[in-house]
């Protein structure tokens, strides 16, 4: 049969074919192709916009600052920002404008955003973490002051601010019971302190911290608007839970460990506490519930308080051997944990070693004695800078009776530093011959 071999190309594709749907495509494909080119066109005027114009200068906009037109000055600084989002200066202006208008939240962004290399970067990191403290968020304002104490070689910080924000961290932190974490930054700033006055004010610091604790009505006070800014602040949680302990609110105290214990990112450190607040309150049974099983290996114990609290808990029990252990190791721990050289000298005692007995008894009393030295003296050393109001008063022998206590517990490092304070001894005076300084004086230099 012969084939039809008339012209088809005006004939029409079978319905279903890809040429049917070939007009819609190209209809979608030309409204993509102008929404993209009047979008290409709308950012170019934008940033035409925006980076053309005349904007106010920023002398006109820091008068504007200084006379508390807030209002007026912050729609320009945004576009400084806008055109120039690395300038370190325009960014603390409008932080600035937004802190004047109750933004502490915008201030602190603002002042976060500074260039790490711009000169003025550590005081805006600092002022950031002030905003941010105020606004209740503890973490994140000690997460920004670190920054501030950061030993940058290139960026060094202004002893100022290293100084203040370093304080602030020390407090923060004991306010959250974090007293190692506080007595490491207290040895860095006292590492870095080259100035009289700050070492006597930070190795004062440092004396109360053995002695003296925040009132624990005044630490929730601070603590609870933290924890509602932050339900992640868990160091905020967990020296709540440690206020309520002190203040006898035990129902709400052991609500919040178990909450910590739960979140906390260091639970070990929240038992440590827990077992703290059992032992003082002699709540043996609760304390005996937590420890089951008592007879733990004792390399395995990494906690004092634990160590010591198991050991008294098998001399109820009567197992002495158990409880040697235990306080060995609650010693070997802590060498300054006075009860437990005194428990177990007493167990010594009664076991016949009468002479490692009495050594651990008589390193009990040396503790002890020890630390009330220390307290009585620096308490006379408070008791002298605040009468004479000079930083260091001419009171060396106050300063040597801390510093043999310091030996006696010790505090190696705080020693050195109060030895360093009270300057170096006078040098022996030079005999001649061994003569009297009588006889030597007689002599005559060149004899005739």
């Amino acid at each position: 049969m012969t084939p039809d071999l008339r012209d088809v190309s005006n004939t029409p594709a079978p319905v279903g074919t890809k040429g049917a749907r070939r007009g819609p495509l190209r209809v979608l494909a030309a409204v993509l192709y102008v929404v993209v080119c009047l979008g290409l066109l709308g950012w170019n005027l934008r940033w035409w916009w925006v980076h053309q114009r005349v904007l106010p200068e920023l002398t006109s906009l820091e008068a504007l600052l200084r006379h508390g037109r807030y209002a007026e000055a912050e729609p320009a600084l945004r576009d400084w920002v806008a055109r120039s989002p690395h300038d370190g200066r325009v960014r603390m202006m409008l932080a600035r404008c937004r802190a004047g208008r109750g933004d502490l939240a915008g201030c602190a962004e603002q002042l976060i955003a500074v260039p790490v290399w711009w000169p003025e970067r550590i005081e805006a990191v600092y002022r950031a973490g002030e905003a941010l403290y105020q606004l209740g968020r503890a973490r994140e304002a000690e997460a920004v002051w670190l920054e501030v104490l950061k030993d940058d070689p290139l960026h060094p910080s202004p002893l100022d601010y290293f100084s203040d924000a370093g304080l602030k961290i020390i407090t923060l932190r004991i306010l959250q019971e974090r007293i190692d974490e506080a007595k490491e930054l207290l040895a860095l700033a006292l590492s870095r302190a080259d100035n009289p006055a700050d070492r006597t004010t930070l190795l004062g610091m440092r004396m109360r911290l053995e002695f003296q604790r925040i009132d624990p009505n005044e630490k929730i006070t601070t603590l609870t608007p933290f924890v509602e800014a932050d339900p992640n602040d868990w160091d905020s949680w967990l020296g709540l839970a440690i206020a309520y302990d002190a203040r006898g609110d035990n129902a709400r105290a052991r609500e919040l460990y178990e909450r910590c214990l739960h979140g906390h990112p260091r639970p070990d450190r929240v038992r440590r506490f827990l077992l703290e607040g059992l032992v003082q309150r002699e709540a043996w049974d609760e304390l005996r519930t937590r420890l089951e099983p008592l007879d733990v290996y004792p390399p395995n114990l990494n906690e004092a308080i634990e160590a010591s609290a198991r050991g008294r808990l098998a001399l109820q029990d009567g197992r002495d051997d158990l409880a040697e252990a235990m306080f060995r190791r609650a010693i070997e721990l802590d060498p300054r944990d006075a009860e437990s050289h005194y428990r177990l000298g007493l167990l010594l005692k009664r076991r016949g070693t009468l002479q490692d007995a009495l050594g651990f008894i008589r390193r009990s009393q040396e503790i002890n004695d020890a630390r009330s030295e220390l307290d009585q003296a620096y308490n006379e050393f408070a008791f002298a800078v605040a009468e004479t109001q000079r930083d260091l008063p001419n009171r060396p022998d106050l300063i040597r009776r801390m510093i043999q206590a310091c030996r006696i517990l010790q505090f190696d490092q705080e020693a050195d530093a109060w030895r360093d304070l009270l300057g170096p001894e006078p040098a022996p005076a030079w005999r001649i011959f061994d003569s009297e300084p009588s006889q030597v004086s007689n002599k005559p230099v060149i004899s005739s």
